[in-house]
């Protein structure tokens, strides 16, 4: 039974170049078998989900044109350079209905086969989610006085999703407080840095779009991070969820996530390649 909530996967890719920041890839995969290893985990992962897929295709081969036009997606061609096909992401988002959710998808990275079904679960529960309060307290005769409290939104704060738990997160230069919370299934952590990979629903979207269109000048993650997402206060800014464990990996050797066993994950899916 499909589930009400719709996605729209907008999935980035360009076979012509190996890695932007020329970092290797894990397994030694190279860019053609990664983008369709990677392809297929999430259109695994979607499933049981109601959802349309576009792919914003760079450039793309021969072969890699054949490869996704035996899945039922709508394919955007152009020669666009890594900003350029960012904003032709943001341009087919903001054509998309307010209250659906819109998943931005780089050709790297690796999906769970839950993966979008614990995000859906996070959809429904969101409603119970709530960033907790400033609090004083004072310790009086066993007893706990509460000196002060204080809102840290004014409104509770609106959602994204980047469904990868990178490992620096871990490493003592990066490790800070952070709210935890719990869907009925999975823990997720407040984050404060994203890459181009996370959801959205569309009309949030929309209404950031601005800071969305900026941040496509030199692919600049870190400028869409410190502008979207809250830290201790969330006036005007997006509360950033990731999974624990990871659903995701960003298939670079230094971004592996933990806990989930990925070559396994790579060895099926080299497996189903070889019977395409």
């Amino acid at each position: 039974m499909k589930n009400s909530t719709k996605l729209n996967i907008i999935f980035r890719t360009c076979d012509k170049v190996n890695a932007v920041h020329g970092s290797p890839r894990p397994f030694d995969l190279d860019k053609k078998e990664l983008i369709k290893i990677c392809f297929l985990s999430l259109v695994d992962s979607l499933k049981a989900i109601e959802h349309s897929i576009f792919i914003v295709a760079d450039d793309l081969s021969e072969e890699m044109i054949r490869f996704f036009e035996a899945f039922k997606v709508e394919m955007i061609h152009g020669k666009y350079g890594n900003d350029n096909s960012l904003r032709e992401c943001f341009r087919l988002a903001a054509s998309l209905p307010d209250d659906e959710f819109v998943y931005f998808c780089e050709d790297d990275y690796l999906h769970t086969s839950d993966c979008f079904s614990e995000i859906v679960t996070l959809i429904e529960e969101y409603r119970t989610i709530y960033p907790g309060d400033i609090k004083v307290k004072q310790l009086l005769r066993k007893r706990e006085l509460l000196l002060f409290r204080m809102k840290r939104y004014f409104k509770k704060p609106e959602f994204l999703v980047f469904p990868c738990d990178y490992p620096d997160r871990y490493a003592p230069f990066y490790m800070e407080k952070s709210f935890i919370f719990k869907t009925k299934t999975l823990h997720w952590r407040q984050i404060r840095d994203i890459t181009f990979t996370f959801l959205v629903k569309t009309n949030t979207f929309k209404k950031h779009r601005k800071v969305f269109e900026r941040s496509a000048n030199r692919a600049n993650d870190r400028f869409l991070s410190r502008k979207l997402l809250g830290n201790k206060f969330f006036y005007s800014k997006l509360l950033g969820l990731s999974p624990l464990p990871s659903l995701s990996c960003h298939m670079h050797r230094e971004t592996m996530s933990y806990v989930v066993d990925w070559e396994k994950v790579v060895k099926d899916y080299r497996e189903k390649l070889k019977k395409w």
